[in-house]
């Protein structure tokens, strides 16, 4: 006996149905499969350094280990360093009311002097006269007119300017004295009426006038004299440092021919914006000078500004700095001013790659890498020089 043939209907709207599913399944399988392949033939760009291997993907970076350098603090004073030439701010010319001879010239040009040195000696001479004071003479007089009256008009004439100089020369001794009086710095050495002139301050002789022997007319300078106890200059930094500068600000001096010179000290007067060169001119008053030293007008000095509190930064190899000229830390001539902005690679605790704006502060010659500020210490180094456009990717240890 045959068994019965059992069949199962389909209903078409299931079928149809179950095809979609399935073409939808074959699809997403194929995306999958797509992608895993994207992912295994992502473009790496690869390069080398002193370091080794460097590949750089879509989403990663690649390193070797010598690549990651571990954070070492040093702590440090924040501070600018303003370097200028000083020059006066306090200058006399030494005038006389009254024509005078130098009889000794004591000083020279450039010379350093100290309050109450002689710089010279000389004498008061009597008034220059004019032309009206002083007749023609007679044979003179008489060729050009033959009345005999109008000669002894000009004896008269003779015998007053006579009277005229000894009341001069009168006045002359009542001014020597008063001169005594009024001025301590000069004073009589001899019976001929020979004075001398003595430093009215620490200073510096410049410009001299006149020399040993000379004549001297009434309100010539006869020499100038530049105080050195209160001196000047002016430093130049970049303009990003002025928020750091304040008027009234202490700065330590140190002179570069005299370096073993210490306790000289001056104070910010004033801040000048120079926009067109990106920088501020930063005035320096000098605080008036106890040292015994006297320092040169026109040398050359160093200023150390301090601000802020002692904070703490990182030493970092050469090859972890970007985007900066170092070489001004390794001039012996060089001057550096201000902490130099720079960039560093870093990478945080989700390994994910950052660019840091940091500040180069100084070179150490002893451990050879430089110290910058603004790196965060629970970061490591990166030693490579990477594109900007690794920022934000994934690092991977080779």
């Amino acid at each position: 006996m045959n068994k019965p043939k059992i069949t199962t209907a389909v209903h078409p709207k299931l079928l149809n149905l179950y095809c979609k599913k399935l073409l939808v399944a074959c699809v997403m399988v194929a995306c999958c499969l797509s992608l895993n392949g994207c992912k295994k033939h992502e473009p790496v760009i690869e390069s080398h350094d002193d370091h080794g291997l460097i590949l750089i993907g879509d989403t990663h970076v690649t390193l070797t280990p010598k690549h990651i350098a571990s954070i070492k603090s040093e702590q440090y004073q924040p501070s600018l360093n303003l370097y200028g030439q000083l020059s006066p701010t306090q200058q006399t010319s030494i005038k006389f009311d009254s024509n005078i001879k130098i009889k000794s010239l004591l000083c020279q040009k450039g010379q350093l002097v100290k309050k109450g040195d002689v710089l010279f000696t000389y004498t008061i001479l009597p008034s220059l006269l004019t032309s009206r004071d002083i007749a023609k003479p007679t044979s003179e007089i008489d060729a050009n007119h033959k009345d005999k009256n109008l000669a002894e008009q000009v004896g008269t004439d003779i015998n007053n300017t006579v009277k005229k100089i000894g009341d001069n020369l009168q006045d002359i001794q009542n001014n020597i004295q008063n001169i005594e009086e009024d001025n301590p710095q000069i004073t009589t050495i001899k019976s001929e009426e020979v004075f001398e002139y003595k430093a009215p301050f620490n200073g510096q002789i410049n410009p001299i006038y006149y020399q040993t022997n000379s004549e001297v007319a009434i309100n010539s300078p006869v020499l100038n004299i530049q105080s050195v106890n209160m001196l000047k200059f002016i430093g130049l930094l970049p303009a990003y440092t002025k928020p750091r500068l304040i008027i009234g600000q202490h700065v330590n001096l140190a002179l570069d021919d005299a370096p073993e010179v210490k306790g000289l000290t001056g104070q910010v007067s004033k801040v000048v914006e120079l926009k067109n060169q990106h920088k501020v001119a930063v005035h320096v008053q000098m605080v008036e000078n106890t040292n015994q030293y006297l320092p040169k007008i026109g040398a050359m000095v160093t200023g150390r500004l301090n601000y802020g509190q002692l904070d703490v930064g990182t030493l970092v190899d050469k090859s972890a700095i970007h985007d900066a000229d170092l070489s001004v830390f390794s001039s012996p001539d060089a001057h550096v001013a201000a902490p130099i902005k720079a960039f560093v690679w870093i990478v945080n605790q989700d390994k994910l790659l950052a660019r840091q704006s940091v500040e180069v502060i100084r070179f150490n010659k002893k451990s050879q890498q430089y110290l910058v500020s603004g790196i965060p210490s629970d970061t490591l180094v990166i030693l490579a020089d990477l594109p900007k456009d690794a920022e934000g990717k994934t690092l991977h240890i080779s």
